[in-house]
This record gives C-alpha cells, sequence and structure tokens, in this order.
C-alpha cells in the first residue's frame, strides 16, 4: 500500500506503528530522561552518599549507549584551615560503581563558597534492558559539604539520553 497525503493534510496507508517503525540510524538520540531536585543532602562523610533526588532509570534496546550528563551546587563552609571543606561527586550505576568523578570540588580556603558544577560521560554498548544512574557525592577534607543548597540557585539535574548504537 502506497502512503498518500491528501489535501486536507490527512495521512493514510501508514502500517499500524505508524512512524515509530522507521530505521534508527547509529548516533540517534531516542529518548531523554531527566531527575531534577533542589532538596540539599548535607555530609561530613568521606565515603559517597546518595544525593537526594538525584537518581534516574533508562529502559534501552540492544546495543544503546546512555550520554549521562550532570550539574550540581555545592556549598562548602569555611573551616578555619588552609583546605577548608572540599568534597566531589559521582556518577554511579545501580551497584555503585563510579563511571566518572569531579576534582575537588569547594572552599580551598577558610572562606565558605558555592559553586556549580557539571560533569558527563558516555556508557559503552549496552544489553536491552533498564538501567539505573544516580549522583552521589562525599566530603573529602571531613568537613561539611552541601549539595543542591535551596535558595543558592543550585538545582541539581541528572539527564539520561539514549543514544542508538
Amino acid at each position: 500500500m502506497s502512503v498518500t497525503i491528501s489535501g486536507s493534510g490527512t495521512i493514510s496507508g501508514l502500517a499500524a506503528t505508524g512512524i515509530s517503525d522507521q530505521p534508527v540510524f547509529a548516533g540517534n538520540v531516542l529518548q531523554v530522561i531527566q531527575a531534577q531536585s533542589t532538596a540539599a543532602t548535607t555530609t561530613s562523610s568521606t565515603s559517597y552518599v546518595d544525593l537526594t533526588g538525584m537518581s534516574a532509570s533508562i529502559t534501552v534496546k540492544a546495543n544503546s549507549k546512555v550520554f549521562i550528563m550532570v550539574t550540581c551546587g555545592t556549598y562548602g563552609a569555611g573551616s578555619g584551615s588552609a583546605w577548608g571543606a572540599t568534597g566531589n561527586i559521582a556518577i554511579t550505576d545501580s551497584a555503585n560503581t563510579i563511571l566518572i568523578d569531579t576534582e575537588h570540588i569547594g572552599t580551598i580556603t577558610n572562606e565558605a563558597q558555592t559553586a556549580q558544577h557539571a560533569t558527563f560521560v558516555l556508557t559503552g554498548g549496552l544489553s536491552a534492558g533498564t538501567y539505573t544512574y544516580k549522583v552521589r557525592g562525599r566530603s573529602i577534607t571531613g568537613g561539611s559539604i552541601e549539595f543542591n543548597r535551596p535558595g543558592s540557585s543550585s538545582k541539581g539535574r541528572l539527564i539520561l539520553m539514549e543514544i542508538a548504537g
């Protein structure tokens, strides 16, 4: 059957499944998932902790990759020492395997500092299924670090993009 577009704009002749059956080429973005949070997570732990609201799941087709982008606000209070409070964030999978982490973020003096940070990573080809990714944070110095601090325009975002393989 041929596809026909009438003068009024109606289309006939498409299969019941429609446009979704069109070919997908490597590199096409197939879907985008976003989680965002303004809920603060404060820690002085030198071990990674989950950041509130910064987790998302995506169901992908075989051989797809996932491009993961994160923005996260941080606040490090001054401590009177040369390094103050410093920390970092990491993108992990559901088993807490680190895919990428950032360098020190926060204050490197005894003065408080607020900053917005971003990082990203591309996974390798995946099997079809559902994958969960999350953002975790920690203090490097043991000083108090606050992630996504309310009132500081520090909205955290975790964006997952399925990329056709």
